[in-house]
């Protein structure tokens, strides 16, 4: 298992480095988040899902739906 640590200061950081780990990831891959309120793990998660071409529009943050 791999752990690193990503701080991110532009949103731009975000989506290049989620579209990386969207190309790069394998099948069962399990990527954990954890972060504050507005620290940008659904901006991350949508950035993976264009990398995989996945509409990132198809993601949503569950913490708003409540």
């Amino acid at each position: 298992m791999n752990n690193f640590d990503f701080l991110s200061n532009e949103e731009s950081d975000t989506r290049h480095l989620g579209r990386t780990l969207g190309q790069q990831i394998q099948q069962s891959c399990v990527i954990f988040l954890e972060g504050t309120l507005g620290a940008g793990k659904t901006r991350l998660v949508q950035a993976i899902a264009s990398g995989l071409d996945i509409n990132p529009e198809s993601v949503n943050s569950p913490t708003f739906t409540l």
